[in-house]
């Protein structure tokens, strides 16, 4: 080992353990010196040096337990002097054993001062070994030669210690910096927990990729599109992002309809009128058959339209649409219509009967009230009807589809959807929330397919933001179970696109079993630890020690911390696979 790391290794005055009895390449068991009973012991990134084929190997890694012990006070003949007395003269304290659990998080072969190899422990360490606390600077001495080629960032400080944590963020790709793979991200912390945060700082490292990949954020509640407290001490995320090289014409906080249109497509806008409640409310039917029904009346009618090449949604006024299509639902065209004395759109939704004659007054008493320009009684479904054409009727020009040849096939283009009610009134309705983002992944699945066509990738990563509306295995409205299927079935097979998604969400629970088993990264920050999250925290990482650490997390309200455990590949010191615990401000 040369002499700068060297000396740096050597440096640390007191070392807080030494190994001790049992331990293996991945779990070591430390006896805590004297004069470290009286330190903060859990919680500390530690390191320790070995020597394997005459090579010398550094091995760093977190204590996630302590524990003390005293074979006195276990003794059965003294535990009527302790129930008197609260102590055992000259054992109790003076005997005691503390013995800490290091996990193993990551192992270093040192060949020169600017070389720096990954190893993986392949011996168990001796008894008596010394293991003393890392500083940033041996970190920086270690990290620099090993992450040369990749750019690293800083999202925070090992859990309750100084020692700063490198990440490294590698785009999607097989060129230079890539991980030759796209990664499934879950990012999971109740209300308060620093979650966005967390994420908005994973997709500002994933940024310095710019050259390489592209990004896509669903943004439900208007939170990255408003830029409000996305980062914190009043950092911008649009800044953050820029800072990193993102053009900052690439940039686009997008609200639809006004920057972007839906597809001119007959069939879509029909089925906004069901996810609206429009049809329902409008019709005033009530079956969710019949419902369906009238929408596809109103496809087939509009497709009839589209004969006339000047027709299209984009054009069209909502009061003057809306009345021609009551005026021929009303109509009698054709002999067939007129013997039945029915339109063949309204024998689409009824075989004879009252329902089909109610429908029959009704829509001519619509189409009255239409033709003296009151809309007084059906205002609140005009309204929503004109809310719905708008998504086909961009100011800009722009559509889905533009949108998406930018995600996937240039580089460092960040677009953001705004999903709230801020962009449209109809977005305070889960359905038509779920209907948009149905479409748009829809879109990017269409487009990534005909890349892989072509022989080509994507590399870009879509962000969504309070997944568990969406990705709900116990979902019973068929417009959010179908956005469920269409989400399982994306991150099934977008990965081999190079394609990675990530959810922000509150719960691991409620979110489909299938989608947790695709995800390679997990950040899980505070308050998870209720029954069955818990269980599948413990399920994900498979390490009870860590679970256990990962329970004894302070809410972050009382001191202004906020913890998360990291599990997958996403840091140089995540080679075992060992949960890494951090903090930020």
């Amino acid at each position: 080992m040369t002499n700068k790391i060297k000396e740096l290794l050597d440096s640390y005055p007191k070392p807080l353990a030494a190994i001790g009895s049992p331990s293996d390449s991945f779990e070591i068991t430390l006896d805590i010196l004297g004069n470290s009973t009286e330190s903060k012991i859990l919680g500390e990134f530690v390191y320790f040096q070995s020597v394997e084929n005459n090579e010398n190997i550094v091995s760093l890694g977190q204590i996630t337990e302590v524990m003390t012990s005293n074979k006195w006070h276990e003794e059965p003949s003294f535990k009527a002097v302790i129930k008197r007395h609260g102590s055992l003269p000259h054992l109790s304290r003076e005997a005691d054993n503390r013995i800490a659990t290091l996990n193993v998080q990551s192992t270093f072969k040192v060949i020169s001062d600017t070389e720096v190899k990954a190893h993986k422990l392949s011996n168990s360490p001796s008894t008596g070994m010394k293991i003393s606390g890392m500083t940033n600077e041996i970190m920086d001495a270690l990290i620099g030669p090993l992450c040369a080629d990749y750019k690293t960032e800083i999202l925070g400080r090992a859990y309750d210690t100084v020692v700063n944590i490198p990440f490294w963020f590698k785009h999607f790709g097989k060129e230079y910096n890539g991980a030759g793979d796209a990664y499934h991200i879950g990012v999971f912390g109740k209300t308060g927990s620093g979650k966005t945060t967390t994420a908005a700082r994973m997709i500002a490292g994933y940024a310095t990729n710019h050259s390489h990949m592209s990004f896509l954020i669903l943004d439900p509640q208007g939170q990255f599109f408003n830029d409000n407290d996305v980062l914190p001490k009043h950092e911008k995320f649009r800044g953050a992002l820029e800072q990193r090289g993102i053009n900052p014409e690439h940039y686009k906080p997008i609200l639809i309809p006004k920057d972007i249109a839906l597809p001119d497509s007959p069939e879509l806008f029909s089925e906004f009128l069901i996810s609206s409640g429009f049809i329902r409310y409008f019709f005033a039917i009530t079956t969710e058959e019949k419902i369906q029904l009238m929408a596809d009346a109103i496809e087939d009618y509009l497709w009839g339209r589209y004969n006339n090449p000047s027709f299209k949604l984009s054009n069209q006024n909502h009061i003057k649409l809306l009345n021609e299509i009551i005026t021929r639902f009303t109509s009698l065209e054709g002999d067939a219509e007129k013997e039945a004395k029915c339109s063949r759109f309204i024998s689409m939704v009824y075989a004879k009967g009252g329902p089909r004659t109610n429908l029959q007054l009704r829509l001519s008493n619509i189409a009255e009230q239409l033709n003296k320009q009151q809309y007084a009684e059906f205002k609140k479904e005009i309204n929503t009807f004109e809310e719905v054409l708008k998504l086909f009727q961009s100011e800009s020009g722009n559509n889905v589809d533009s949108m998406v040849e930018d995600i996937l096939t240039k580089k460092g283009f960040v677009y953001i959807i705004n999903l709230s009610e801020q962009a449209n009134k109809n977005f305070r309705n889960e359905n038509v929330q779920a209907k948009l983002i149905d479409v748009i992944l829809n879109k990017v699945i269409e487009r990534a397919e005909l890349l892989a066509f072509d022989g080509n990738k994507a590399n870009c990563l879509i962000v969504m933001d309070e997944a568990h509306r969406y990705v709900n295995s116990t979902a019973s409205d068929e417009r959010l179970k179908q956005l469920n299927k269409r989400i399982i079935d994306s991150v099934r097979t977008v990965r081999k696109y190079g394609i990675g998604h990530m959810f922000i969400t509150q719960t691991i629970e409620s979110i489909d079993q299938e989608v947790i088993q695709q995800m390679r990264i997990f950040a899980f920050g505070y308050g998870l630890t209720m029954g069955g999250e818990f269980s599948k925290i413990k399920q994900i990482i498979n390490d009870d020690n860590a679970a256990k650490f990962y329970r004894s997390f302070i809410d972050p309200s009382s001191n202004g911390k906020y913890p998360f455990m990291f599990h997958g590949p996403i840091s140089p010191l995540s080679f075992t696979g060992s949960p890494l615990f951090i903090e930020m401000n």
